[in-house]
């Protein structure tokens, strides 16, 4: 699928500004493909007719993703997403079947520009009127063929979100260790609010947040590559991270025992057996050693909303949909997070335009809970000396055998 075709009618408009421009059977090039270096056009009218005589026979404009130019408008704007043209392929290919339409009723868009269309909604959270008159559409396609695009996105998350299995999870706790030295760990657990506009509903004000501005809070577990295993995003604003991980099917799983190890989350969770928080107050040398491995393995979840954020611009301005579809909007890109993770895409440049969080108090945490806490801190003391004292023995064993060997 290495080329692409863009149906439109003769006479269509490619650019909605002061002045109608219609498609042109000359080389004059196009206003809304400026950027393409070659452009095979081939137009079935040979004259330009009139903007209320629109002709019954297509126009078919053909052209290579791999001929983009660097200065392409759409290239341009989600560049800091590490997208690639071959990507953009792979991702038309992906949604094309849910995308494409059987007919030509109302000269519809083909699934390539709806996918660039969508793809720099999300890169940049522009206004719909500003995109609309970049592609050649109207404000309410836009706004239509976005929904559509994240929609078909968010039906590809049981492909791309997936909460480890036994061996994943056995890798994850290697790989979580050998990062902040912290054993049994298989995700990272934190919330994060996106802000949406004022909905204009009676609940409006269960969408304030305790930042005093109106979001959706969306709980995520990252991996140790900063991908999501598993997202949730359906709670207002007002809503406390543990009571949506109380209702969640992760925790009914947790409690079911279906799933070995455990997850570490900030002092705004509960403790539990399987959820480990850090002392508000460390007083031991444990504790303090305890907290330390805590807040550097907890970190990956921060760090991944910052990368999710400076990747996808839409989530740090005001989604301007209703709740419902600012979820949908949500999931699409944590979706297009992990494809891009899992394809090799180097990281954007993070912005820290976040504001820090405000100290939350523990809440009324579980005996059992904090039991375990004191007892995996003890063990971990235990090992961790145990790791100490064999590293000792390691290295009087490399200078002896270096002594050795120099009088040899």
């Amino acid at each position: 699928m290495s080329d692409l075709s863009l149906h439109y009618p003769a006479g269509v408009c490619f650019l909605r500004t002061n002045s109608y421009f219609q498609l042109q059977p000359r080389n004059s090039g196009l206003t809304a493909f400026s950027g393409i270096r070659s452009c095979n056009l081939s137009v079935t009218s040979p004259t330009l007719q009139p903007l209320g005589n629109t002709p019954a026979t297509p126009t078919t404009i053909s052209f290579s993703l791999e001929a983009l130019s660097h200065r392409h408008p759409v290239l341009t704007a989600i560049a800091h997403t590490s997208l690639r043209p071959f990507l953009i392929r792979d991702i038309i290919s992906l949604l094309e079947t849910r995308l494409s339409s059987d007919s030509f009723r109302g000269m519809p868009i083909p699934p390539s520009l709806q996918v660039l269309i969508t793809l720099r909604f999300l890169a940049c959270g522009t206004f719909h009127r500003e995109t609309g008159d970049l592609c050649g559409v109207s404000e309410p396609t836009v706004c239509k063929i976005v929904h559509k695009v994240c929609k078909a996105i968010c039906e590809l998350k049981d492909d791309y979100i997936k909460f480890p299995d036994a061996a994943g999870q056995a890798n994850y706790k290697v790989e979580f260790f050998e990062y902040g030295n912290f054993l049994g760990v298989i995700g990272c657990i934190d919330g994060c609010h996106i802000p949406i506009k004022c909905p204009s509903t009676a609940d409006s004000e269960e969408y304030r947040n305790r930042k005093n501005w109106f979001s959706i809070n969306v709980q995520s577990v990252c991996t140790p590559t900063m991908q999501f295993s598993n997202i949730v995003a359906r709670w207002k604003g007002a809503t406390h991270d543990s009571r949506i991980f109380q209702n969640s099917c992760l925790y009914a799983q947790f409690e079911g025992g279906q799933h070995s190890g455990i997850i570490l989350g900030d002092s705004g969770y509960a403790q539990t057996n399987f959820l480990f928080t850090p002392y508000l107050h460390a007083v031991t040398p444990e504790q303090q050693r305890y907290n330390q491995a805590h807040i550097r393995t907890r970190g990956t979840v921060e760090r991944m909303f910052g990368v999710w954020k400076s990747r996808f611009q839409c989530l740090r301005n005001t989604l301007r949909f209703e709740p419902r579809r600012c979820c949908i909007v949500i999931i699409a890109t944590a979706v297009l997070h992990n494809y891009l993770k899992q394809h090799g895409c180097p990281d954007p440049q993070m912005e820290h335009r976040d504001e820090p969080d405000l100290p939350m108090v523990e809440p009324d945490n579980d005996r059992y809970g904090l039991a375990c806490r004191d007892a995996f801190d003890l063990r971990k003391m235990r090992q961790y000396k145990k790791f100490k004292f064999c590293m000792m023995l390691f290295v009087m064993y490399l200078d002896q055998n270096e002594a050795t060997f120099q009088s040899d």
